[in-house]
Parts: structure tokens; sequence; C-alpha cells
């Protein structure tokens, strides 16, 4: 068994990707050339809000900069709510937003519809955030993933409201994925064997960008 599944750990692509999805990284890897750079400007301007870096190896003058100004960073990020903001997509805008109800009559007409949607967040994957559950009314609502997995949302911003960006459609989940959306809540077992059946239901697949207020 290899070290990433024994712990049940995720190899990021890059740099760039880890510090983008991380709330917290410790350095453990000696200074010298080799891995001079290795966390820089360039690459902590892409982190994530509140991200928390500890550098356990390098003595490096200049690594003792940039981690004091990403500690004074961090404590200016953590006076406020971590769990608002723009996420995916940085251009997307409130404008032409519509709200679930306006949403399901668009749908009751066409098979899909290109949209940006105003909606109550009802619950979010608590794994890591790549899912949520918005309410489009009292009665109905609408499942939201991410475009290319590029980008989470907070896991505590359950309750807030979000504008969505994306295509929304009337779409049909697997038993698989159900299982899977069940396992990343933390359902009971005996929850997730009940599921036996497909379920149509409202869908956002490739969500572009999400502002949550």
């Amino acid at each position: 068994m290899s070290i990433l599944a024994k712990y049940n750990a995720e190899q990021f692509s890059s740099v760039e990707a880890l510090l983008e999805e991380s709330d917290f990284v410790s350095l453990h890897c000696p200074g010298g050339a080799s891995n001079r750079h290795l966390i820089n400007a360039s690459n902590l301007a892409k982190a994530r809000s509140g991200l928390i870096l500890i550098n356990l190896k390098s003595k490096n003058f200049t690594m003792k900069k940039i981690l004091y100004t990403l500690f004074v960073a961090t404590i200016i990020s953590c006076s406020v709510e971590s769990n608002k903001g723009v996420f995916g997509d940085r251009n997307i805008t409130e404008e032409g937003k519509i709200n679930g109800q306006e949403l399901l009559v668009a749908l009751s007409e066409n098979d899909s519809v290109q949209v940006k949607v105003e909606a109550t967040i009802n619950s979010i994957c608590q794994k890591k955030g790549c899912w949520m559950y918005v309410d489009l009314n009292e009665e109905t609502e609408m499942l939201v993933r991410f475009k290319d997995y590029g980008f989470f949302v907070p896991m505590d911003a359950s309750g807030n409201t979000a504008i969505i960006e994306g295509m929304a459609k009337v779409d049909t989940l697997s038993v698989e994925w159900l299982k899977h959306l069940k396992e990343d809540a933390n359902a009971p077992q005996e929850e997730i064997n009940a599921i036996t059946e497909p379920q149509i239901m409202y869908s956002m697949a490739e969500a572009t960008g999400v502002i949550i207020k």
C-alpha cells in the first residue's frame, strides 16, 4: 500500500495547487539551492485566505521574511469571516442574477440553462467542500459541483447566501454518486446502503464561480 493510500492523502500537481486548497502547510525539506524559492511571493499570492504555513527546516533569512509577512496576513484574515468571499472565477459579479424560483421556471421550459442564481446553501461536502446543495425554494434543492474540481468552498458556509454561475439542468444521479455524496456527508452506513435507485434532481455539475455572502 502506498503512503497516499495508507493515509487517504492526495498528491497535488504543483505547489500553487497545494497552497490554493490547503488551510495548513508544513515544510520538511532542507534549505539550499535545490529548494530555494520553493515558497515565493508568486505562489503565496494564490494561497487560500488564512493559510498557515509552518517551516520546520529552513534558516534562510528571505524565507523568514516571507513567513513573517504570511503570519501577519493570517492574523488579519482571521479577523474577518473566512467562509465568505469569491471562489473559482474571480471575475464573477452579482449582475444578472436570478432567484431559485426563476431558475425552476426557466428549467421547466428548457433542458438546461446558463445562469447566475442566488440561493441559500443547505449543506456542503465535509471532506473538502467539493460540492454543495442549495435551496431553490422551500421544497427543492439543487446539487452544485465545481468545474474540473478546480476549486472548493468553505465547509462551514451552510446557511449563507451564494451566487453560483454555471449550466443548470435536470440530471439523473447514479446510485454510485448518491452513495459518494452520503459518504462525504458522513452519513450512517445504513443510510448509504439504503440507496438502491438513481435520483432525478436539479444539478449544476460544472459551476465556474461562486460568491458567498
